[in-house]
């Protein structure tokens, strides 16, 4: 079975400033806190210019940086999943490694 896509939130507000990204959740403006995202995590967020699998996000975040893959891969893959736990990315529908808490929709 293929691994599904990790994807940016469509209702996130971005102010990138390229090593530094602030996003805010905008689905529930209440609860929405803006987060600054700063070196490797502005480079995970940029490695989802385009949607895609964790080891392929690991894989463009490690080029970002000049590291190996295989270095940056377990560390990606936990932050995708805070991200998701506020709601600025979306895990894969198929994600098994989802908690209940980050597989809702953004």
């Amino acid at each position: 079975m293929a691994e599904g896509r990790w994807r940016r939130c469509p209702e996130v507000a971005v102010v990138d400033r390229g090593s530094r990204v602030v996003v805010l959740p905008l689905a529930d403006p209440a609860a929405g806190r803006p987060l600054v995202l700063e070196g490797p995590a502005s480079a995970v967020w940029h490695a989802l210019d385009e949607p895609g699998t964790s080891r392929e996000v690991a894989g463009r975040v490690a080029h970002a940086v000049g590291v190996p893959a295989a270095e940056v891969e377990a560390d990606v893959a936990s932050f995708l999943l805070q991200l998701a736990a506020v709601r600025v990315v979306e895990p894969p529908p198929d994600d098994t490694d989802a908690t209940p808490a980050t597989t809702s929709s953004c």
